[in-house]
């Protein structure tokens, strides 16, 4: 007799095998979030490669308004005085 702790690890694994299963991603084309519904998060496009990374520009920037603080001091400062130094 199966357990009933393995009778749901066996369901939720077919579960989300299923989700996974036929679904193919196009070259090209990123339709959910990480790619593809198995969160490879892996893109096959070669224009942008090691060897010309370091040329890309800024093209846009946007800025809401906002500039989150704590007690008068930036976030960022804030957690870096306080990051673990090792």
């Amino acid at each position: 007799m199966i357990g009933r702790a393995s009778l749901g690890l066996l369901l939720g694994g077919a579960l989300l095998s299923g989700c996974a299963g036929g679904m193919t991603v196009k070259s090209g084309e990123w339709p959910a979030y990480a790619r593809d519904p198995g969160g490879m998060r892996h893109s096959p496009l070669t224009q942008i490669n090691r060897d010309n990374v370091t040329q890309l520009e800024l093209a846009w920037t946007y800025r809401t308004g906002e500039l989150a603080t704590y007690a008068g001091t930036t976030l960022a400062s804030k957690a870096a005085s306080r990051a673990p130094i090792c």
